[in-house]
């Protein structure tokens, strides 16, 4: 006969009133949830399954937590996975609490199909509440990885990638013969964690996981497909995937007469869509004219902006749209309107932060002391054009633009070793000294900087004081507005029979930050312009032949990380003292010249105040 708690529960209580009477007959009942392990795990899943995810999440009655610590080391594999299932949904603080005995019951199972329910729940449930320092557990969940069930596997993966353990993601026996065994959301999920943590594992796993995505498309929702596409832009491997990308954007197209309401496609999923087709180089005209369709009304513009308070989101739609008809090809007429209506959305909604932040007016404070970088630096940064809310800085060789995914500066200059190097100058502190900015200490919105200069480089930069001239100039940027024009020096002679020269070499992003010029359809799409002003010659020394160099106009369509290095590097003319691209002229380069000859000097734009 089952026991009177059982019984309770199995009758099914009101949903209003669940969680009231679930605490009461916890209270009711103490003693018999510390004798009996079913009606403990029993409460603790009921009173899980009555908190939706909207809900506010509530403390875990004492006698339900005291009892079901008491049963943990007698739980089976099964009730291990459903109790790291309900404290995931309860949250903390009985989930910090409890989460790690779960693990330490669970790592102490046989590694088998039994307990790898159980581990890859316990993992979910601590990325769930964000419980770090959950290696050892995640070594555990890595050796059952080929027993696990997709959905378990892949919420192994994704729970790795959020609490950043490498063992799940290094591993690579998934999807060995069984693609069909996966569901598209596991296989979403699975490519999102790779590429949330920017790792290709081995053994062709991403080739088979890119292969099941574009096969399963026609299956999953709006959601499934966004991740999808989201992943293969982002992930960094060697894996040729365009053919992938147009198959999911081809199945995204024809599930019925309307997609948007068959998949469900949310405006977000959308805008994460057409950035990702675009990042990869790929113009599906009915997939952009879908997301166009999907987008255009207000109401969408406003949630996506309500989605990323940096209006990450309508800028990226903008650059997708733009980068389509400038470099893919595209040719729409109804576009106009839509981008327009895109830069109306980014400027209402900078005018938002703006009142939200109490943007501070004009001008100026005391500049400190400044510190030169390695190798010392030409001078401070200066202002050199102000314009209401919109700065144009000049940038001195050896300072950092600093802002998102910048490292922390150091809290105190004993905090590190005497033997490193001394950290640059960053221009976030030169702004925040020098103007009253409401978005100087927003590093998420790259302190107002519409741009960065790589740290040896020197040139212009274009600030914004406030949300709504940042905005403004950043739809300007992402649709190809704000002309941005450089001078190198270069090592050789460049002929340009046509006058311009072209380079529209796909760059990638190394794993040590560098960037490469890649072959065929890998990495993103990006283009540079040249055009040579002198050719100039260095003189013989130390019995070498003269040296042959060329003084460069170029102007970028694209803004990729090192791209005018990484281009002319490719092309066999590295810049003059580059450290990175260069090396092998850096000894004799170093003779004459201390930094990076690359400068931008000029920058074109239109002054989103009318100035």
């Amino acid at each position: 006969m089952a026991p009177p708690w059982r019984c309770r529960l199995s009758a099914g209580l009101p949903t209003a009133a669940g969680r009231g009477s679930v605490v009461g007959l916890a209270g009711a009942h103490a003693a018999e949830l510390s004798s009996s392990a079913e009606a403990a795990t029993a409460a603790v899943h009921r009173l899980a399954g009555l908190s939706g995810c909207a809900a506010p999440r509530r403390p875990l009655p004492p006698v339900l937590a005291a009892a079901l610590e008491r049963h943990l080391p007698r739980l089976s594999p099964a009730q291990l996975a459903r109790q790291a299932w309900a404290l995931g949904r309860l949250g903390p603080p009985a989930a910090q609490r409890l989460l790690p005995r779960l693990a330490a019951a669970a790592r102490a199972l046989e590694p088998g199909p039994e307990g790898a329910p159980a581990l890859a729940s316990i993992l979910w449930a601590m990325a769930t509440v964000r419980i770090h320092g959950a290696e050892h557990h995640a070594r555990s969940a890595a050796a059952c990885l080929p027993h696990m069930r997709p959905q378990d596997a892949a919420n192994a993966l994704w729970a790795s990638a959020v609490l950043q353990c490498t063992a799940p993601l290094a591993a690579h026996p998934l999807l060995r013969g069984a693609e069909g065994d996966w569901k598209p959301r596991d296989v979403a999920a699975a490519l999102w964690a790779y590429a949330t943590a920017r790792t290709a594992p081995g053994g062709g796993c991403l080739d088979r996981l890119f292969r099941a995505a574009s096969q399963k498309a026609r299956q999953g929702s709006g959601q499934d497909i966004a991740n999808s596409l989201w992943a293969m832009a982002t992930v960094n491997s060697g894996v040729t995937h365009w053919k992938h990308v147009c198959a999911i954007a081809d199945a995204a197209c024809h599930p019925g007469p309307d997609p948007l309401v068959a998949l469900g496609f949310k405006p977000q999923e959308l805008a994460n869509s057409v950035w990702a087709l675009a990042a990869c180089g790929v113009h599906h005209a009915a997939f952009f004219g879908m997301v166009r369709a999907g987008l255009e009304a207000h109401s969408a513009l406003r949630e996506l902006a309500s989605k990323s308070r940096t209006g990450e989101l309508l800028a990226n739609v903008t650059w997708a749209f733009s980068i389509a008809r400038r470099l893919l090809g595209r040719r729409s007429e109804a576009d106009g309107a839509f981008l327009e209506a895109l830069r109306r959305a980014m400027v209402e909604h900078g005018r938002t932060l703006d009142s939200r932040r109490g943007l501070a007016g004009g001008g100026r404070r005391p500049q400190p002391e400044v510190r030169s970088g390695d190798g010392g630096c030409a001078g401070p940064p200066r202002i050199v054009h102000r314009s209401g809310s919109v700065s144009v800085i000049y940038k001195p060789p050896g300072w950092e633009v600093d802002g998102r995914g910048s490292s922390p500066p150091s809290s105190s200059s004993s905090s590190s070793s005497s033997s490193s190097p001394p950290r640059c100058p960053r221009m976030s502190d030169f702004v925040r000294s020098t103007l009253c900015s409401a978005v100087a200490d927003d590093a998420d919105s790259e302190h107002g900087f519409l741009h960065r200069l790589d740290v040896p480089s020197s040139g212009l930069l274009l600030h914004a004081c406030s949300y709504a001239a940042l905005l403004a100039l950043r739809w300007q940027q992402d649709m190809h507005r704000v002309d941005r024009e450089y001078l190198a020096l270069v090592h050789g002679r460049v002929e340009v029979p046509s006058g311009i020269l072209a380079f529209n070499g796909r760059i990638t992003l190394r794993d040590d930050g560098t960037s490469e010029v890649s072959e065929g359809a890998r990495g993103r799409p990006a283009r540079t312009l040249a055009r040579p002003l002198a050719y100039l010659a260095g003189g013989a020394s130390g019995g070498r032949a003269s040296r042959s160099y060329t003084l460069l106009a170029l102007s970028i369509v694209t803004g990729r990380k090192h791209q005018i290095r990484a281009h002319l590097s490719s092309a066999g003319h590295p810049v003059v003292c580059d450290r990175r691209y260069g090396h092998e002229h850096l000894a004799s380069d170093l003779t004459w010249c201390r930094h990076n000859f690359l400068h931008r000097y000029r920058l074109a734009f239109a002054d989103p105040e009318g100035g």
